[in-house]
């Protein structure tokens, strides 16, 4: 039983595992669904950055970053959507790893490049992660007003975790 079999569209699988891992916090469900499609369906760029993502919000940053590594040093021959997806993924795996301000670099780069809904939605992320190091660094004044304004951002998984931050900084 394959997964072509049961979602032959590509993208709903990119809503099925991100709706695992978003929105009802089952990630690791997210990324059995992401690695089934990747053996039936083969390494589509959107898909190995949603992998990569998913194993990131999993903790399993050695696993991401052998996912997403390749595909952000082909970022320059991906569709323009899923380049800025993949360098905000890349940046989100070095603040993930402990080094804060490159992961940030990345976030701007994506940012800057980002139009649209895309730039709403990489701009709110990136306050969130800069509001969560800033917190961890004792700057619970500036990261309090990035998460409030990220806190009403567009997208309602980064709108919660910026939520999340602003409960966790006021105990």
């Amino acid at each position: 039983y394959r997964m072509r079999d049961r979602f032959p569209e590509p993208r709903f699988v990119h809503m099925l595992g991100n709706t695992l891992a978003s929105r009802l916090g089952r990630v690791e469900e997210a990324i059995k669904v992401y690695q089934e499609a990747r053996a039936s369906l083969g390494d589509d760029d959107l898909l190995l950055n949603n992998l990569g993502y998913a194993l990131i919000l999993a903790g399993r940053l050695v696993e991401a970053e052998a996912v997403l590594a390749p595909l952000y040093e082909r970022r320059s021959s991906l569709g323009d959507d899923t380049a800025l997806c993949a360098i905000a993924s890349y940046g989100l795996l070095k603040i993930r790893k402990g080094d804060g301000d490159e992961g940030l670099q990345f976030y701007r780069e994506a940012h800057t490049r980002a139009h649209g809904f895309m730039r709403k939605r990489i701009k709110q992320k990136m306050d969130v992660e800069e509001g969560r190091l800033l917190l961890a660094r004792g700057k619970t004044q500036k990261a309090v007003s990035l998460l409030k304004g990220a806190a009403t951002g567009p997208d309602p998984e980064f709108s919660a975790e910026a939520r999340g931050l602003l409960v966790d900084s006021s105990n």
